[in-house]
């Protein structure tokens, strides 16, 4: 039998709507379960979190909540997984956020530091034709936003 992981890739789109985050959630989880990898629960809710914050960000911020399509592509080879977005509304520049985390009394902020924790790679361009591309990496080796235990000693 088999058990190395497989390399994988898939591609769909969904409307820049928050009621259809739910439904690229589930392919994402689907996705993560069908690569053979040997993934905790813990890792893929992290790299659910990624999603649902990258798709919150688009929809929010580059759409500014009206109508948008958002490609998505996920991929899984030997080293890690990778989640590509794309969409064709508002650009962004890196350099208006902060390299601090935000002081705790502001509501927003955090979005890049959570997709950078969780991922581990985050790159941002601005093609050519105006598409935005997220690219969110994560290596298989990548500890993670959480970790599971600290000195062996069980969190939770």
């Amino acid at each position: 039998m088999d058990t190395e992981p497989k390399s994988l890739r898939i591609r769909f789109q969904i409307a820049s709507d928050l009621e259809r985050h739910a439904e690229a959630r589930s392919r994402l989880t689907r996705f993560l379960r069908a690569t053979g990898k040997p993934l905790s629960e813990q890792t893929i809710h992290e790299i659910q979190l990624a999603l649902d914050e990258a798709l919150s960000n688009i929809t929010r911020h580059s759409y500014h909540h009206k109508k948008g399509k958002i490609d998505l592509e996920f991929g899984a080879t030997k080293e890690g997984i990778e989640l590509i977005l794309r969409d064709k509304g508002r650009g962004f520049q890196r350099e208006q956020v902060g390299k601090t985390l935000p002081s705790p009394e502001m509501e927003g902020g955090r979005g890049l530091y959570i997709l950078e924790g969780v991922m581990g790679d985050v790159r941002y361009e601005r093609g050519s034709n105006g598409e935005n591309i997220l690219r969110l990496r994560r290596s298989d080796s990548h500890q993670g936003w959480i970790p599971d235990s600290i000195d062996g000693d069980e969190l939770c």
